[in-house]
């Protein structure tokens, strides 16, 4: 699990979401998922998201058809600053937050997002992230 302080600030939230796509860019694929499904239902699994990176196409990313997640400390924005977002939704008896992070793949920020929900917990003052999807930011789809 991922588990955040209930006084834990939107940049250390961000930081924990963070520190999980840098795990999958440093090839820690598998611990990261094991982060998401410990003491939970096994939902996520590393073979979703080779499943969502073999399906990925942008128009940030012309002609390319592989992409790999790679390291925020190094992507580059090219024109497109990355979403990292913390919408709260208090008071709210389903969940604390929405958490949007554009992922780097291939070296650069792409509109791929990881969709965190902010969860309280009924049996610690810890709250619980909980990768709630990955997908295609459509805000920067071009309908042409």
């Amino acid at each position: 699990m991922i588990l955040v302080p209930w006084n834990a600030t939107e940049e250390e939230i961000l930081e924990r979401v963070r520190d999980w796509v840098e795990g999958i860019a440093c090839g820690e694929v598998e611990e990261a998922f094991r982060l998401l499904t410990e003491g939970v239902e096994d939902r996520w699994q590393p073979r979703h998201l080779q499943y969502i990176l073999s399906s990925y196409r942008s128009d940030l990313y012309p002609g390319e058809t592989e992409f790999r997640i790679t390291s925020w400390k190094t992507a580059r924005t090219e024109g497109r600053e990355p979403a990292r977002n913390v919408t709260w939704y208090e008071p709210n008896p389903s969940f604390l937050a929405v958490i949007e992070y554009d992922v780097p793949l291939n070296g650069r920020w792409s509109d791929l997002q990881a969709v965190f929900i902010l969860y309280e917990r009924e049996d610690s003052e810890d709250r619980l992230l909980w990768l709630e999807d990955i997908e295609q930011d459509w805000r920067s789809a071009d309908f042409g």
